[in-house]
């Protein structure tokens, strides 16, 4: 399921709009392999997105639980932090998220994770964690 749950919001976010916030942080739209990814980050020269699924809490009789991890590469420190900070604000109790695996995300921190740094400096990379929590019908 967390694979679901990780192609359903890149879907969600390779269809906001150039005025949703997290579009406006980068300046830009999102497009798969371009400048989002899932699971992988691709080595490119370019602002991006990626979504990496990892394993939630076990699942009970009636609910599921998944976990993501959204981390944001950006040639400007202050573009992925405000990225990763549109990307919480928007995500954050957001019930419209995953349309096939009904369910509402929940970031588990209100600011971002300062990751470190790439290639020398050139990248700095935020990361921000979700559960997206499934009630089973």
């Amino acid at each position: 399921m967390t694979n679901t749950v990780a192609n359903e919001i890149c879907k969600y976010i390779s269809n906001l709009t150039a005025t949703n916030p997290i579009c406006v942080a980068l300046g830009t739209t999102f497009t798969e392999a371009s400048n989002l990814f899932l699971g992988i980050e691709q080595i490119k020269d370019v602002d991006s997105l990626t979504v990496i699924p990892y394993g939630g809490s076990p699942p009970t009789v009636d609910r599921h639980e998944s976990a993501v991890q959204i981390r944001v590469k950006s040639s400007s420190n202050s573009r992925s932090l405000r990225m990763s900070q549109a990307t919480i604000n928007v995500l954050h109790g957001n019930d419209s998220v995953c349309a096939s695996a009904p369910g509402k995300v929940f970031a588990q921190q209100s600011s971002p994770i300062i990751l470190g740094y790439l290639e020398g400096g050139d990248y700095c990379i935020t990361v921000s964690n979700y559960i997206v929590k499934h009630v089973k019908l």
